[in-house]
């Protein structure tokens, strides 16, 4: 395997081509990617870069060392698995040994309009900052991790902010549990909730109007929506790669053609990736997705497969959350550490803006999370492994 092309140039594509030359290949590398930016840090973009409006060229990634040919700003069109060749919007085509499949995800959108937010690139992360504007109504459709992110940022510069959520905001992330200790304390901070869901949107540069569920309905200046994703895989149709209209994977990363056959030479990873039929859109897991697809790629089945205890974080409210583990969790959780002082009578109530959690799993292994909670990431991991007794 003497030319491996990689499509996509977020973490998943730049990790796979420093993975490759790690792993001694040192054959043509070329990594293709549709947006003009270098590769950034995609969870800042919701985070720091968006409370503190700072120059978000401060959230680019390092350089990259892979020596690769790096083809910003062209997005691939097509691919033929007979000619081993990927064919750009230019027309230029790429010809492979092997394939990279790390396109990611788009997000989804509740209208055409172009003064709808969205947050998954740069440029959205800009537009965002010049329209979170201190006075501002800010209507947030969605109440995931992403949502609540967006939620909070608005708070922070100086907007009026409501939450359009069925149900409790990170309760499918985080369980009833936490998700309520977590709405409470931004209520606290003026954030209004709206339990309903929207069905449809008017916007406009300077006024939005969200047609709810109950047939009422919610106007602001602003309309953000986190309402999910979708595969960036259009590029992928008529190739055979495609299974059941996704890009399906072994426990290797190595593509599933529409046939049902392991694709040795075509591998995939992130968010576009359903490794053995599941998708797990987070930043960490794409990282490791790319490290064993990518050694998959030339060892074949020498190669160890994904053993990954999935993780992420979020901020928001003036909480950093750390998860490491599997998601939702159910029920109220075992205390590790309530946040609470020595001095605190041991029946005292777990401090939401500081504790140590653990949720047990039928099988014995569990999920933890850290509230504002320093704790080594290798630690919280060992917290998944086995029942808790002691931080």
């Amino acid at each position: 395997m003497n030319r491996i092309v990689v499509v996509g140039h977020g973490i998943a594509g730049v990790t796979a081509g420093h993975a490759l030359r790690d792993a001694g290949f040192t054959g043509h590398l070329t990594i293709v990617g549709d947006e003009s930016h270098a590769p950034y840090s995609r969870p800042a973009l919701s985070k720091a870069a968006l409370v503190d409006g700072q120059d978000l060229s401060a959230h680019l990634l390092p350089e990259a060392t892979h020596g690769g040919l790096e083809l910003q700003g062209v997005p691939a069109r097509s691919v033929d698995l007979f000619e081993r060749t990927v064919t750009l919007e230019d027309d230029t085509k790429v010809a492979f040994d092997g394939l990279v499949i790390a396109t990611g995800a788009g997000a989804r959108k509740l209208t055409d309009s172009a003064h709808e937010l969205t947050l998954r690139t740069m440029n959205d992360a800009e537009n965002a900052q010049s329209r979170f504007v201190p006075g501002q109504d800010v209507v947030v459709v969605g109440g995931g991790a992403l949502g609540m992110e967006l939620a909070s940022g608005a708070v922070e510069r100086g907007c009026r902010v409501s939450v359009v959520c069925s149900g409790t905001p990170m309760r499918r992330h985080l369980g009833e549990y936490l998700a309520s200790e977590i709405t409470a304390i931004a209520r606290d901070m003026g954030v209004r909730f709206i339990d309903a869901t929207a069905v449809s949107a008017t916007v406009d540069e300077e006024s939005t109007v969200v047609e709810l569920s109950d047939g009422s309905r919610i106007t602001g200046d602003v309309l953000v929506t986190a309402i999910g994703d979708h595969a960036h895989d259009r590029w992928l149709e008529g190739s055979g790669l495609l299974s059941g209209g996704r890009v399906v994977t072994d426990s290797r990363g190595r593509v599933l053609h529409e046939d049902g056959t392991v694709l040795p030479h075509v591998v995939a990873a992130g968010d576009i990736a359903h490794w053995e039929g599941e998708r797990q859109p987070l930043w960490t897991t794409a990282i490791e997705h790319a490290k064993v697809a990518a050694l998959a790629l030339l060892r074949g089945d020498l190669s160890e497969p994904l053993n990954f205890v999935p993780y992420f974080w979020t901020e928001q409210f003036g909480l950093t959350i750390r998860v490491m583990g599997r998601v939702p969790v159910h029920g109220a959780p075992e205390v590790i550490d309530s946040g609470a002082s020595k001095s605190a009578p041991d029946d005292q109530a777990v401090d939401p803006h500081r504790a140590l959690l653990r949720w047990q799993s039928e099988d014995g292994s569990g999920t933890a999370v850290a509230v504002n909670y320093k704790i080594p990431i290798p630690k919280l991991r060992r917290l998944t492994e086995r029942k808790a007794t002691a931080a």
